[in-house]
């Protein structure tokens, strides 16, 4: 099994740049099969960020802490972004070179429902409502971040606890054969150059001063621009989680709303 576990964790290894290594950890005796697939994406902005501008910033974790992180800046960034009105949350669009681009969705609350979020999220209308872009001043943290999780009590939740107790697979082999779990790791690269990702399975805007600041938890998405098809989905809470929190300034609100109507892009 030691050289079947080497073989899987350098397959998934190769898949995916070296971005993920161990996928792993062993492979039970009884197993029979192991179904495996992966993804790789590396994107330069098509607009990059100068590294000397990078520097400590304030993020508001939640409503009482806030945490110092690497944070991205460019002064005069073209930059696609709106209010989005039926989210609550602030939209902008980075592209990278190619067809592809980085999609966030930051709310104004700091406290909020991710799946809420992603229940309303309709990417047609996403697209569609984003104008042209206009030099921003632009914040954004840079991140590093790793995901793993055993899928099964997900899966199950979802009506699929069948595959997990006892299946009809005859098509795969006449033995009693059951899903015995569903493995799932990803990682993300987010700093001046670009993203690189891999997977197996307060703002204030005027029109004198224009300002997007990540600065705050949010949602991403890596968008196929021609087919709209999302390749990685993901929720920051926090980009440097062992970097050391502490309570904000209570004259902080976090409740403000940042953009007035007359503020949007057109």
């Amino acid at each position: 099994m030691s050289q079947n576990l080497e073989s899987i964790n350098k397959w998934v290894s190769d898949a995916t740049k070296g971005k993920i290594r161990d996928f792993l950890s062993s492979i039970s005796e009884k197993v029979v099969l192991i179904l495996l697939n992966a993804i790789h994406y590396k994107g330069v902005w098509k607009n990059k960020f100068d590294p000397g501008n990078t520097s400590e910033d304030t993020f508001h974790v939640n409503n009482e802490e806030n945490t110092l992180v690497d944070m991205m800046h460019a002064n005069k960034y073209p930059l696609s972004y709106f209010l989005f009105d039926k989210l609550d949350s602030q939209v902008a669009r980075l592209p990278f070179k190619g067809n592809m681009s980085f999609v966030i969705v930051m709310p104004y609350s700091i406290e909020w429902n991710v799946s809420n979020i992603l229940d309303k999220l309709n990417k047609s209308e996403l697209y569609s409502r984003f104008h042209k872009e206009k030099p921003t001043s632009l914040k954004l943290p840079k991140l590093n971040l790793n995901f793993k999780l055993e899928l099964t009590s997900a899966l199950s939740s979802l009506g699929l606890g069948q595959l997990f107790k006892n299946p009809d697979l005859r098509k795969i082999s006449d033995d009693g054969l059951v899903v015995s779990s569903v493995e799932h790791q990803s990682t993300l690269d987010l700093n001046e150059e670009g993203v690189e990702a891999a997977a197996a399975t307060a703002i204030v805007t005027s029109r004198s001063l224009s300002t997007f600041n990540v600065n705050r938890p949010f949602l991403f998405l890596l968008i196929d621009d021609n087919t709209g098809l999302v390749l990685f989905c993901g929720y920051v809470c926090d980009p440097k989680p062992s970097a050391p929190r502490k309570k904000k300034d209570p004259s902080f609100n976090p409740e403000f709303k940042p953009f007035s109507k007359g503020s949007i892009p057109k």
